[in-house]
């Protein structure tokens, strides 16, 4: 199997911060209902779920907070919430199940086997021809969130869900296989109050773009995370990726992609690999989402992106 095999990294972080923080701020954003669509709450969406197929939670041992991941979809993380009671679900999909999930790999759709399960993490499997594609999907506990946070403390009153997934492909051929790509994409929810922010490494800085007039991000501005603000909900999304150092191929030379339109897909891919007879790619994928007053969440907007609440709030 020498074709290019691409799994398309689709990650959607949604940012945006209206005029004023104290009229925007709601104590209860998770609460929130859009349009009267119930689906926005992470049990009524699981429940509709579970009517098309099996779905997965695993939950916060240390809070509220819960993903859902759906096997026999892609073995995808179809959606997080903060309270796997009474919150909103992060993520964005159609009703009929059949677009959405928030971290899911692009290319053959065939299910997945869970082969491993804990608390926390479960490790789901399957081939693809000659390949072995494995994803190790895992919650990280609220307490362990500012690990990745490069070194900020969250505040108390932050509410947090954050997951991550270990994706491999094994070749299991006796033949090398030219060109193996694994992308991570996920889609969230395009609401008017958000803003993405994307890297420019060249000027060392992130961009605030508004969705829909986002592009690509190709290899000299690409870092390995990117996010977006959700101004509406009050909400701060991180994605993180593996990139390695380095000099290294990407497909049409893009690293990260965005798209708007009734909903905000984000991906970002691994580089062209080459895997000999029993070797393996692995590409990690990491979603954060923190919600919580917008004073509370500046000290982490500026220190992983550098950039202040009124920088944020002026682009609207």
């Amino acid at each position: 199997m020498k074709n290019l095999i691409s799994y398309t990294l689709l990650l959607l972080f949604s940012t945006l911060l209206a005029c004023n923080s104290d009229t925007r701020h709601r104590a209860h954003r998770h609460l929130t209902r859009h349009n009267n669509d119930s689906l926005h709450l992470f049990t009524d969406y699981v429940k509709l779920l579970s009517q098309q197929t099996t779905v997965t939670i695993l939950k916060d041992s240390t809070g509220k907070a819960a993903i859902a991941i759906t096997p026999a979809w892609r073995g995808q993380v179809i959606g997080s919430t903060f309270d796997s009671e009474k919150g909103l679900n992060m993520g964005w999909i159609d009703r009929n199940g059949e677009t959405g999930g928030e971290d899911w790999l692009a290319g053959d759709s065939t299910a997945f086997t869970i082969v491993q399960q804990q608390k926390q993490s479960v490790l789901l499997e399957k081939k693809v021809g000659e390949l072995l594609l494995q994803r190790r999907i895992t919650l990280i506990s609220r307490r362990d969130i500012a690990n990745y946070l490069n070194g900020t403390s969250l505040h108390k009153s932050v509410e947090g869900v954050a997951f991550e997934s270990e994706n491999i492909v094994t070749n299991k051929s006796e033949q090398p296989v030219d060109s193996v790509v694994i992308s991570n994409g996920g889609y969230f929810r395009s609401e008017q109050d958000i803003r993405l922010l994307l890297p420019d490494k060249p000027r060392q800085r992130f961009n605030i773009v508004v969705p829909g007039k986002a592009g690509h991000i190709t290899v000299p501005e690409a870092c390995n995370y990117f996010g977006y603000y959700d101004g509406q909900q009050d909400v701060l999304t991180i994605i993180q990726f593996t990139m390695p150092e380095g000099k290294a191929i990407y497909t049409d030379n893009l690293v990260i992609r965005t798209a708007y339109s009734s909903f905000l897909m984000l991906s970002a891919s691994s580089p062209l690999t080459k895997l000999k007879p029993g070797s393996s790619l692995q590409h990690y994928h990491r979603t954060i989402h923190l919600s919580g007053a917008p004073k509370r969440l500046e000290p982490v907007l500026k220190k992983v992106f550098g950039i202040t609440m009124k920088e944020l709030e002026a682009t609207f």
